[in-house]
């Protein structure tokens, strides 16, 4: 049972790191919806049949506080549909809007399977492959469009061949395009910078590449922003840590800069923000930041907005995005709680990856769908076996076995 938990859980995490928005096979999303259902059922076959070692054991049990988010959560998805119902919107619609962060519902399935250092090893191999495949593919991509090999119109076929009308890749004209699965090369980010080799870190500058060419200024400096925040509080000399960070912020607002003077879309894209901005205190009157509309409707005139936590507030209401800053508040928690420099060494990486997700949605609708929620609850149970194991683990990281021992105090 649990060999099979935790192929479950690679495939998972794979299909996630890989596939973006889901629909890179399925326009429907089959593989990820087929997956999903296949975590929900080991997490209920996990707590309704005892383990075989024994006719007294108990079965698996969640930790408190991930039930309690749980049941948090089915009851504002509860709290949701009663307010559509009660403002006449059709249930199959609320149920759409709701589908993407149902992935929430994985959580007790991740604490299951994610039980001691080897399985976070696990995950963080998996993570640093889809970040490193997703660079190389696309870096090798621009280049056979750029060398004039393929035209645009062949290289958006070949991109979007289910024809889906919501792609997992968004053309910028003629200069570049964007895909949603860009979001894991970031984190990916994290995890190679932490390596001890300095041949394999380096592996950050390709990942950087990637992210530079798509032109996607939030994913960019959101990347900057943490890896800023990382050098500034665990840098061991407070000043060498300054410098660092204002480096890294540095470098990020001169990406931005260039991708404003590069990319003519841009203007037309800061246009629509701030008239979204503008249009804000007219939408978001008391109600609707308290019970929040539905999701049958477009908020200011559009589908959605980029700033996730507008949707939220929009759509759901305070109560939703009060819920979704949990998950945040619980990794600041753990970190503090953590005291012995190694066990932060290695959360570091899950930290700031959740961190990134909640910067970069902002500027794009990650938290509440299913590529970024996964982030973060792999973070919050990551950061957790790591904080209650033995600090005198070895680690195979995939870079070779790490000593808690050996592992630096100044991290730059």
């Amino acid at each position: 049972m649990k060999a099979l938990g935790k192929a479950l859980l690679i495939l998972i995490v794979l299909e996630l790191g890989l596939g973006g928005g889901g629909r890179w096979m399925d326009a429907t999303g089959l593989p990820r919806i087929v997956l999903f259902c296949f975590g929900l059922g080991y997490f209920v076959i996990a707590l309704l049949v005892r383990p075989a070692n024994g006719a007294g054991a108990s079965p698996e049990r969640i930790p408190r506080e991930f039930l309690f988010l749980t049941v948090l959560f089915i009851a504002l998805t509860l709290f949701s549909l009663s307010v559509s119902m009660l403002n006449g919107q059709s249930l199959w619609e609320t149920a759409k809007g709701l589908r993407p962060q149902t992935y929430f519902l994985l959580l007790p399935f991740f604490a299951l399977v994610m039980r001691n250092i080897d399985d976070v090893a696990m995950v963080s191999k998996a993570l640093k492959f889809s970040a490193l495949t997703l660079a190389i593919l696309f870096i090798a991509t621009m280049a056979i469009w750029k060398s004039g090999f393929v035209t645009s119109g062949q290289l958006f076929q070949w991109l979007n061949p289910a024809g889906d009308t919501h792609p997992e890749v968004f053309f910028r004209g003629d200069t570049t395009f964007f895909f949603k699965a860009i979001l894991y090369v970031g984190v990916g980010v994290f995890f190679f910078a932490a390596e001890k080799n300095r041949v394999r870190k380096s592996t950050v500058l390709l990942l950087m590449l990637a992210i530079a060419l798509t032109m996607t200024r939030g994913v960019w400096l959101s990347v900057f922003m943490v890896l800023a925040a990382w050098a500034f509080f665990y840098t061991g000399n407070r000043l060498k840590g300054a410098a660092i960070a204002a480096t890294f912020l540095f470098i990020g607002a001169i990406g931005v800069v260039w991708i404003n003077k590069t990319l003519l879309t841009v203007v037309i894209s800061d246009a629509i923000r701030m008239k979204d901005m503008h249009a804000l205190p007219s939408i978001l009157d008391w109600q609707t930041v308290l019970f929040g509309k539905g999701f049958n409707g477009t908020i200011v005139g559009r589908e959605a907005i980029e700033i996730t936590y507008i949707n939220i507030l929009y759509r759901q209401g305070l109560a939703w995005l009060i819920f979704w800053l949990l998950p945040m508040a619980y990794l600041i928690w753990r970190m503090h709680a953590i005291r012995d420099p190694n066990h932060q060494f290695l959360a570091l990486p899950y930290f700031m990856a959740a961190t990134f997700v909640y910067l970069v949605s902002f500027t794009n609708p990650f938290l509440s769908s299913s590529i970024g929620i996964s982030v973060v609850m792999i973070a919050m149970v990551a950061v957790r076996v790591i904080a209650q194991s033995n600090p005198q683990v070895s680690l195979d990281i995939g870079t070779g076995t790490l000593d808690f021992a050996d592992v630096p105090q100044s991290f730059f």
